[in-house]
């Protein structure tokens, strides 16, 4: 069962991974904001190392999406990058390895 703050922290990473498309759909988005890839990744870092793993899991994909489209708009190709995506996309996996010292060898 869910508490209220985990329904909370999950709306949360829900909204802010909803906001790139209504970015994409705005004429001049200049006019929302001039660069929403600092807001949107000031929002969901924190939820990255939420006590939830919905909510990690949620914030990591949304992360891992931003990071592609901001890649694409900058036009950086998504190959080059790689790497740093699959890390993020098999983060949530490597976080829930019972090992520790597996974690720990991953994260360094």
């Amino acid at each position: 069962m869910w508490s209220m703050e985990d329904n909370k922290r999950e709306t949360a990473v829900h909204i802010i991974s909803e906001m790139p498309v209504v970015f994409s759909q705005c004429d001049d988005c200049r006019e929302v904001l001039e660069n929403p890839v600092g807001m949107l990744l000031g929002g969901l870092l924190p939820l990255c190392a939420d006590g939830s793993q919905a909510v990690q899991q949620m914030a990591l994909c949304a992360v891992s999406t931003i990071q592609s489209i901001h890649l694409v708009a900058d036009g950086a190709s998504l190959e080059q990058h790689q790497v740093s995506l699959v890390f993020l996309k098999t983060l949530p996996e490597d976080l829930t390895d019972p090992d520790e010292g597996a974690q720990f060898e991953k994260s360094h």
